[in-house]
């Protein structure tokens, strides 16, 4: 379980990014509404984890959870480098599904390695990876954004993906179970 909890961490780094410094790039470039931004990523990312869970179904975890996370790695340069002004929009109507999507697969890919009587560990490592992910990002990301400012910032977190999608992609080739 640990490859997906790594996976997770990774990237609720970069969701604790967008949401906390999104905003802040947005109004400092008054380039677009940070309160529909955060509205748009909200909404879509709720609406994600219920039908990520219908196609994980379907599809199983490990395609969702690829799919999610490429997308989530293709919003964050409409958000940090894009001049167009609706690409923020763009970008939480992205990486919102993606997220969620992401949360729901490995949600689930943490669950089916549990044996029956390890559910309530599964469980845990979830919450805590989202909770260690959040301080993660707040830490790192923040601490590049004070340095470089928000769009090299954006661009670490679109490398920090990469990341992700490494340790997702050993944990495929080694994992028999979705």
């Amino acid at each position: 379980m640990l490859l997906p909890f790594l996976t997770f961490v990774a990237m609720t780094a970069v969701y604790d990014s967008i949401l906390t410094f999104a905003p802040l790039h947005l109004m400092e470039g008054q380039r677009s509404s940070p309160a529909v931004f955060l509205f748009v990523l909200g909404a879509t990312h709720a609406a994600s984890r219920y039908y990520g869970g219908v196609i994980v179904d379907r599809v199983g975890a490990s395609c969702v959870l690829l799919v999610g996370l490429l997308c989530s790695m293709a919003s964050i340069p409409l958000l940090g480098w894009t001049p167009f002004p609706y690409a923020p929009l763009l970008s939480g109507m992205l990486f919102g599904p993606s997220f969620g999507a992401i949360a729901t697969a490995t949600h689930f890919r943490l669950l089916s390695r549990a044996k029956s009587h390890e559910s309530g560990a599964a469980n845990a490592l979830f919450n805590v990876a989202f909770n260690a992910g959040m301080g993660v990002g707040g830490l790192l990301f923040g601490g590049v954004a004070s340095v470089a400012g928000y769009p090299l910032m954006f661009t670490v977190a679109a490398l920090w993906i990469c990341l992700a999608v490494a340790v997702f992609l050993v944990d495929r080739a080694r994992s028999k179970v979705c």
